[in-house]
C-alpha cells in the first residue's frame, strides 16, 4: 500500500502523515515504523528491514521524506519502486514538498495510490531549504554544546528555543534524530559517551518510556 502526501503546507503534511501512521499502527499492533532521509539513505539497510521477519508481525511502515526532490540516485530509487511499494504487504508513505510536474504526472498515472496535496492558500510557506538549514544548524549547535560540555544557561535556552522552532516543521522527532545521529557518526564517531546517550533516547522513545523530544531536551540540560 502506498501513500503520497505533498505540497507547500509542510506542517499540515506532517500532521496528517503522523495521524495516518498512528491510525495504521492501531491496525497493525506489532508493526514498526522506519524513517528514511536522502542525507543518509542506504539501500541495503532498507532492503534488510523490508525482508526481516518480526517476532509477531512482518508488515511494517516505511516513511520516505523529500526523496523525489533530492539527488538523482535517491529520487530514481523511489520512483522506480513505486509499483513495488504499492503492491507490497508493507505500507509506504512518501512525504514531499512541491513535486515537479514531470514526476507528478507519472505518479498520478498509477492505480490504487493514495495521493493527497496540501497547499498553503494565500500564504508563502517556509522553503525546504530554510527548514533544512534550521535542522542542520540545530544539529551543529547540539554537537558543539555537548562536545565543549557547556554549562552556560543562555546557550541552553538558545538551543531549546531552536528545538521549539524546528518542532513546527517536524512532527516525527525521528526525522531530526536521524540527522543528528548521522552527524555524530560522520564528525564525532569517537564520542562514544554522547552517541550512547542518543541511542538510549531513541530506544526509550520507541519503547514508550519517554517522548523523544523530551529525551533530547533532558540530555541537553542535564
Amino acid at each position: 500500500m502506498l501513500y503520497i502526501y505533498y505540497g507547500t503546507d509542510i506542517k499540515k503534511i506532517l500532521n496528517n502523515s503522523q495521524k495516518l501512521i498512528e491510525a495504521l499502527k492501531t491496525k497493525r499492533e506489532f508493526a514498526q515504523v522506519f524513517y528514511f532521509y536522502p542525507e543518509n539513505f542506504n539501500k541495503e539497510n532498507l532492503e534488510t528491514q523490508q525482508s526481516a521477519q518480526g517476532l509477531f508481525f512482518d508488515k511494517h511502515i516505511f516513511v520516505f521524506k523529500n526523496f523525489i526532490e533530492s539527488k538523482k540516485e535517491v529520487r530514481d530509487y523511489v520512483l522506480n519502486n513505486l509499483e513495488k511499494f504499492k503492491d507490497s504487504n508493507h505500507l509506504y508513505i512518501i512525504l514531499e514538498n512541491e513535486i515537479e510536474e514531470k514526476y507528478l504526472s507519472n505518479i498520478k498515472s498509477l492505480k490504487d495510490v493514495n495521493i493527497k496535496e496540501f497547499n498553503i492558500k494565500g500564504i508563502v510557506g517556509i522553503s525546504k531549504k530554510d527548514i533544512d538549514k534550521k535542522k542542520f544548524d540545530l544539529a551543529a549547535s547540539i554537537m558543539v554544546f555537548k562536545s565543549k560540555n557547556i554549562k552556560n544557561n543562555e546557550d541552553k535556552v538558545r538551543i531549546l528555543n531552536q528545538i521549539n522552532d524546528i518542532k513546527k516543521y517536524i512532527d516525527a522527532p525521528e526525522e531530526f534524530f536521524g540527522i543528528l545521529w548521522w552527524r555524530y557518526k560522520k564528525y564525532a564517531s569517537n564520542d562514544m559517551k554522547n552517541m550512547k546517550y542518543l541511542l538510549d533516547i531513541y530506544h526509550n522513545a520507541h519503547e514508550g518510556e519517554e517522548d523523544m523530544w523530551t529525551g533530547l531536551e533532558r540530555w541537553l540540560i542535564c
